[in-house]
């Protein structure tokens, strides 16, 4: 359905040739496509947590949560805080999810220094914990910890308000 109201198969037949160039290219579909509000049951599709994740860990189908380092765009003063872009990481890898972040580039295309900083030690964290993250398996039950409750981290764009999250009060 689009928002005008008229029904189109377009999407079903963009990503019916999408995955066919990728079956033809490559003896199998190793791709993917992001429709969002999908019902889950569906071979090829993912859903998305745009700013959030699943209460529970969601095992239905594939998914990805994603959120913006301040925002979608560039913008000045924005929080680049590596341990938040992280803390997210955990949240949705734990909950059976992938992650997509969105690093905002300057108008000249350039990123912003305190970014670069950030980034560089996203990756330095990576060279220690990466198989860990790429290697796990959803918790069984989401949110175990401290009473049997483990606070999770505010949703939304990253900002001063996941950097200043503390897991326990």
């Amino acid at each position: 359905n689009s928002g005008t109201g008229y029904k189109t198969d377009a999407d079903q037949r963009v990503i019916a040739s999408y995955f066919n160039h990728a079956q033809a290219k490559h003896g199998n579909v190793d791709v993917f496509s992001i429709t969002k509000f999908h019902p889950p049951g569906q071979n090829g599709i993912v859903t998305t947590f745009e700013g959030g994740y699943p209460d529970g860990v969601k095992t239905d189908q594939p998914w990805i949560g994603e959120n913006a380092v301040g925002d979608w765009f560039y913008g000045p003063g924005y929080v680049y805080d590596a341990s938040s872009v992280i803390r997210f990481l955990l949240e949705y890898v734990s909950k059976d999810g992938a992650y997509a972040v969105s690093i905002p580039i300057m108008p000249d295309g350039a990123l912003d220094t305190a970014c670069l900083k950030m980034l560089y030690e996203i990756g330095d964290w990576m060279k220690i914990n990466g198989k860990a993250i790429y290697g796990s398996r959803a918790w069984k039950v989401a949110g175990e910890g401290r009473n049997g409750k483990l606070r999770s981290i505010p949703g939304g764009s990253i900002g001063r308000r996941q950097a200043d999250f503390a897991f326990y009060p």
